[in-house]
């Protein structure tokens, strides 16, 4: 995954978790044939949540794993300002700054 998709991946990741657990949820009223035309769907769902975990998961900084775990992965995600408190942070723009540096040194690395 490139860093241009993997910050693209951050941002859909709510949408995705909430999409899987919507179509998890009204699999079983559906007919057999609904189920199987829903499955590869929810499968799919499924491997893009494993890879974005997956390249959460190779990151080395801790801060990065966590900021990235409150506010895009932690349901609801937490708002800037929360993440800033839960961190311990007396700046609230310090997590997003954490994060931009990151990303933006990772893409100029070439790596996620």
């Amino acid at each position: 995954m490139t860093k241009k998709e993997f910050k693209q991946a951050l941002k859909n990741y709510p949408s995705l978790s909430a999409e899987l657990q919507e179509l998890k949820d009204i699999l079983p009223q559906l007919s057999q044939p609904e189920q199987k035309t829903l499955l590869p769907q929810i499968k799919k769902l499924e491997e893009e949540i494993a890879d974005i975990s997956r390249e959460i998961n190779k990151i080395g900084d801790s801060r990065v794993r966590r900021i990235i775990r409150y506010r895009y992965l932690q349901h609801p995600p937490l708002s800037w300002k929360e993440v800033a408190t839960k961190m311990g942070y007396n700046n609230l723009n310090a997590p997003w700054r954490v994060l931009d540096r990151y990303l933006n040194k990772a893409e100029r690395e070439g790596s996620a």
